[in-house]
């Protein structure tokens, strides 16, 4: 019989079929947990250049790939449907300053869309290639402007929602932006 086990400090949740997968911040890990079977372990690639330091929001793409912000290293981390480690996004493709702190991730279609506190911007890359293509906001507390762009949704008509933790409000972005 497995051990119970706890979560420290979850801050990102999402899940594909069955199961829930948890970024828990207190663990520096992802937490998997089958909701059929109840069986809880920690995500297979979560090792080597994979390895989570702080682990904040999550999502899937439609091909079963995880992605994972990750401020402690300062990149997202991509996962395989599998759970194996795939591969990184850092400072170096997405900053000519070589600044970058993930912190919220959303994916559309080919789009992947990554808040950035650090530019205060989202960041819009195709998920295939990782090449940028748009920006989003800017440093500011005025309409269209971003301030400390924490959380990303994106939902079914394409419009991009963005909570800003230190303005205390969610903005709407239709997808021409």
């Amino acid at each position: 019989e497995e051990a119970t086990r706890s979560l420290k400090k979850p801050y990102g949740v999402t899940s594909r079929g069955a199961k829930l997968y948890i970024a828990d911040v207190g663990l520096g890990g992802v937490v998997t947990v089958d909701m059929a079977s109840g069986k809880f372990d920690r995500l297979s690639g979560d090792e080597g250049k994979g390895k989570l330091k702080v682990p904040i929001n999550l999502a899937f793409d439609t091909e079963g790939n995880l992605y994972v912000t990750d401020t402690g290293h300062r990149e997202v981390r991509i996962y395989a449907p599998d759970g194996s480690h795939k591969e990184n996004i850092g400072a170096e493709q997405v900053s000519k300053d070589k600044k970058f702190k993930p912190s919220g991730v959303a994916v559309y279609g080919d789009e992947l869309y990554v808040s950035d506190l650090q530019s205060h911007q989202i960041l819009v890359l195709n998920r295939r290639t990782k090449n940028e293509l748009r920006r989003i906001g800017g440093p500011g507390k005025e309409k269209g402007e971003t301030s400390f762009p924490t959380n990303i949704a994106v939902d079914d008509d394409a419009n991009i929602y963005v909570a800003e933790s230190l303005t205390g409000r969610v903005q709407k972005f239709s997808p021409e932006v």
